[in-house]
């Protein structure tokens, strides 16, 4: 497994924060789960575009 760093607004950890607290797993399971399921998404999205485009001779 891997680590980043990232600067984050402190709004956001704010929440992080909340949910955390609110919801027992830790800090580092949510930023990834959340970053998992964001990067899937946006890899279908490229997958799909990049199928619907024509191939470059």
């Amino acid at each position: 497994m891997g680590t980043v760093t990232a600067r984050i607004p402190e709004e956001t950890v704010e929440k992080l924060n909340e949910l955390a607290k609110a919801t027992n797993p830790s800090k580092s399971f949510i930023v990834a789960s959340v970053l998992k399921n964001s990067l899937m998404h946006k890899h279908g999205r490229l997958y799909a575009l990049k199928k619907a485009l024509p191939r470059q001779m």
